[in-house]
């Protein structure tokens, strides 16, 4: 989720934003009942669902100049191993991997994004909040730490956290995380625009990442542009063969199906 999520797109950003009507009348089969878990993840007629795709862990990336060397030697190859392993969503190695760079590197960046990362995708927030909070303890304004910490359950109210996110993008205009953050803050409020360009600048800055492009079908989905949410559901589908993602393909596959039997293209 991670980040650079630069093709085509819909709306705000990169000149290649194209005006949204205001949501049109729902006219597509909701999801099966069965599918509970698409509540983040495909709308329904009467109270549309969002995805829920923490993803800001994609971005943790190894670090790639390691002296292959004594400790540091040691550091890089476990931060590598880790980030292999959260890739292909093998979260118990990812943890242990991580957990070893952080041993010989208490302060070391990568590892307590990436602990963090893996605490997210576990859905243990409170561990999470710890490994950003210490990371920020070390580097204050690390723009994919605030994305993260800003986006957990409880981490204020809307409006500061939403005034936050944006002093931070300000600063740090090209982040993915903080753009995603802003996203998911206002698919919380229901405000599906503001959603939808958001995730769109996400996904502008990472192009490849799944939670970014499903985040953005969804968003479009919910302001009645069905063809375009339709193309979006099935990169994030295929950006998923390639990269670890936290949205659930099953339920992104009903609704693609669902989309198609009511004619969308």
């Amino acid at each position: 989720a991670a980040a650079g999520a630069a093709a085509p797109a819909p709306q705000a950003g990169g000149g290649n934003a194209v005006a949204l009507a205001a949501p049109a009348a729902e006219t597509t089969p909701a999801p099966p009942a069965s599918s509970t878990t698409l509540a983040r993840a495909a709308p329904r007629p009467a109270k549309p669902a969002r995805a829920r795709a923490p993803a800001v862990a994609a971005n943790v990336a190894p670090a790639v100049n390691v002296v292959r060397n004594g400790r540091r030697a040691q550091v890089g190859t476990a931060l590598a191993g880790g980030f292999e392993a959260f890739q292909a969503g093998r979260h118990e190695e990812a943890e242990r991997l991580y957990g070893e760079a952080l041993a010989l590197d208490p302060v070391n960046r990568d590892a307590l994004l990436g602990l963090g990362a893996v605490a997210v995708r576990r859905g243990d927030q409170e561990r999470a909040a710890r490994m950003y909070t210490a990371l920020l303890q070390r580097y204050p304004r690390d723009p994919v730490a605030l994305a993260a910490l800003a986006g957990l359950p409880e981490s204020g109210d809307a409006r500061g956290r939403e005034s936050e996110l944006k002093v931070l993008l300000r600063a740090n205009p090209q982040s993915a995380e903080l753009h995603f953050a802003l996203g998911r803050l206002y698919s919380d409020e229901q405000r599906w625009a503001q959603a939808q360009a958001a995730f769109f600048e996400a996904h502008r800055h990472d192009v490849a990442n799944p939670d970014y492009l499903f985040n953005l079908a969804v968003s479009l989905d919910h302001l009645g542009k069905r063809g375009l949410a339709g193309r979006y559901y099935r990169e994030a589908l295929s950006a998923a063969e390639r990269r670890a993602a936290s949205f659930d393909r099953t339920a992104a596959r009903q609704r693609l199906a669902a989309l198609a039997a009511a004619g969308a293209p």
